[in-house]
């Protein structure tokens, strides 16, 4: 039982002691419990329009609740009378919450700057009683990486931005999100669940990957936005011989280094089999099948054609960004979070899905949050509180918006909703998404939900494929060893 509790426990023993004395055994009556939740909605919200208009809802975050459960103010057992006669009347408010550090493990990038986390974690944290942020911070983008170096040190934090989830849900060290909060505040309350928990709020989506264009350079060179694969390959051609990089490429980091590769896989096989990863855990299927075999020899393709720099295992996230927004490149193939970020270029930037052979469109829609809660935190409950403040803040939801390009999905707090300043490519993908001709698809290795789920540590061996794979190693040597490496993490 925490201290507030056993101090409550104790003034009602004492206040019963009064009411003994001074009321001539008149019968004192019992007081309502106040932890009850209030009733959530349980219906499904609906899909977004075509607009990203979002349904209004209530923004507040749900209660807090008590370390043991609201206990009743009335005394178990009388106590004799103290000598002195009864005990004066006090006031029964809760003696103050212990206070104590709240170590949150976030990320920083050029949107995501050391200022906005620590005005939102401020603001989450303002709310509850004795809680004290720590902001730890990564050394690189590879969140999931760093947290388990920390986590074997034994210094896993309370709170957690953007892991992958799954290689701490297995080992018993997050606590997942209550299904009334995730019903009350989200559009799709059972996006983010493994075997019906969600560790992490479906709070937002991101296209991974999306490719990104100089309209200049496309004006110049007369070409059109490519709708096929055989297309795309033409076009990168045509500003390869102009002088330009086609594909502006981050190699350097392994999360970066796969994005490339991930989106080609989600097209083309997620794209034909979107329930490919759970047949591939039942032994179904296999990374070399030959249709895997043949999505991860587009990305062979183009590295031996120069589509990206032969140098580009050197290049981390920032240099790829800066080569496209320098000019230097005339494509950018990244994640839907740069949609923040194209408004520094000083030429009109435009976007388009990343093309099937078909010229279907397939969209790989990442559909998560942001912050998990360790099961190992001092105060669980007010870290989880925490945790859900900091989710339904308009204001985080605005930022993530304008600085991040986050399609929102908290209940009334979409682009329109919040009157979010964004670029018209903004609503230009989020339609993607919404447009029921287009097949939406998990991005391959990256969501993290019942179907697609990978296993412990396999994201890390599909990452270092996309690697090898541009250093020339064999592309059905990497499949089987994909196969290898899979079957080992869920065996």
């Amino acid at each position: 039982m925490s201290k507030s509790s056993t101090i409550l426990r104790l003034f009602g023993v004492f206040l019963a002691l009064s009411l003994i004395a001074g009321a001539c055994g008149d019968d004192a009556a019992e007081p309502a419990d106040d932890a009850a939740q209030p009733a959530a909605d349980d219906a499904a919200a609906p899909a977004a329009d075509d607009e990203g208009s979002e349904p209004a809802a209530d923004d507040a975050a749900a209660e807090p609740m008590d370390d043991e459960g609201a206990e009743p103010a009335a005394a178990d057992a009388a106590e004799p009378a103290d000598d002195e006669g009864a005990e004066p009347a006090a006031d029964d408010a809760a003696a103050p919450a212990e206070e104590f550090d709240l170590e949150v493990l976030v990320f920083e990038t050029p949107a995501l700057t050391p200022e906005f986390w620590d005005a939102t974690l401020a603001a989450a944290a303002a709310p509850i009683e004795g809680v004290n942020v720590v902001k730890l911070v990564t050394p690189d983008l590879d969140r999931t990486a760093y947290a388990k170096q920390l986590q074997a040190s034994g210094q896993f934090p309370d709170v957690q931005a953007a892991l992958n989830v799954n290689d701490f849900v297995e080992a018993d060290l997050l606590v997942p999100y209550r299904d009334d909060y995730l019903n009350e505040h989200y559009l799709f309350p059972d996006a983010t669940k493994i075997d019906g928990n969600a560790w992490q709020t479906p709070s937002g989506g991101q296209i991974i990957t999306m490719v990104f264009y100089n309209e200049n350079v496309f004006a110049d060179l007369g070409l059109d936005v490519p709708t096929t694969y055989a297309e795309f390959l033409d076009v990168a051609q045509a500003t390869r011989d102009a002088g330009f990089v086609p594909i502006s490429y981050a190699g350097a980091e392994p999360w970066s280094a796969s994005l490339t590769l991930s989106t080609i896989m989600a097209v083309d096989v997620l794209g034909h089999d979107p329930d490919w990863v759970i047949k591939r855990t039942a032994g179904e299927v296999s990374f070399s099948d030959a249709n895997v075999v043949a999505a991860a020899n587009k990305w062979k393709q183009f590295v031996d054609e120069g589509l990206v720099d032969d140098g580009a295992l050197g290049v981390a996230y920032d240099g790829a960004t800066n080569a496209f927004l320098d000019g230097e490149a005339a494509m950018y193939m990244m994640g839907s979070w740069w949609l923040g970020a194209a408004g520094q270029a000083d030429f009109p930037v435009g976007v388009f899905p990343f093309p099937s052979d078909s010229g279907d469109v397939v969209v790989p829609l990442h559909v998560g949050g942001n912050l998990s809660v360790s099961a190992l935190a001092e105060d669980v409950d007010r870290a989880m509180q925490f945790a859900q403040n900091w989710h339904t803040d308009p204001e985080v939801s605005r930022f993530l918006i304008e600085s991040d390009g986050l399609f929102v999905y908290v209940k009334g707090q979409g682009a329109p909703d919040l009157g979010a300043d964004v670029l018209p490519i903004y609503n230009e993908a989020f339609a993607w998404t919404t447009d029921t001709s287009n097949s939406v698809v998990p991005p391959f290795a990256w969501t993290v939900n019942d179907r697609m789920l990978m296993p412990p540590g396999f994201n890390d061996e599909f990452y270092a494929a996309a690697q090898n794979i541009f250093l020339g190693d064999d592309v059905v040597d990497e499949m089987a060893r994909l196969d290898e490496a899979f079957d080992a993490a869920i065996s």
